[in-house]
């Protein structure tokens, strides 16, 4: 536990740092960061994240509504006796099914991955305002 005589006065929100701590120090080792570059990189994601949602061209959903094999399922079960189209069917519907299963992972996880840049560049702000008592270094 720290010494609470070591603590700096606590900003907005109960933020607060050793007043010894080492910190962030933003020309370490040739390491920079910038907060406000970071909230830039999460919207320009998320802008494109967009194509993913909804019923856009690209998404999900339209993937989903494009791709399904619905007809070509109704088509193939009125030929009887053609138990190789059957399992052409079903095999097609399979990976149609893991495609897009797959496809939606990869929505969630980019979804995930921006709200963590922004939680990324919301801890730099509150550091920097912390050390130096701006938002950017």
């Amino acid at each position: 536990m720290s010494d609470p005589d070591k603590l700096s006065p606590p900003p907005a929100q109960g933020w607060h740092l050793e007043s010894d701590w080492a910190g962030l120090d933003p020309e370490r080792e040739g390491v920079t960061y910038s907060a406000s570059k970071l909230k830039k990189l999460a919207e320009q994601l998320t802008d494109e994240f967009a194509k993913f949602v909804g019923d856009k061209p690209g998404s999900v959903n339209d993937l989903d509504m494009k791709a399904n094999l619905v007809g070509m399922k109704v088509a193939v079960d009125q030929i009887k006796r053609w138990e190789g189209g059957q399992s052409f069917v079903a095999t097609v519907q399979n990976g149609h099914k893991e495609f897009t299963e797959a496809y939606r992972e990869i929505a969630e996880k980019t979804r995930i991955a921006i709200e963590l840049i922004n939680a990324g560049a919301g801890n730099y702000e509150r550091v920097d305002i912390a050390n130096v008592g701006t938002k950017d270094v």
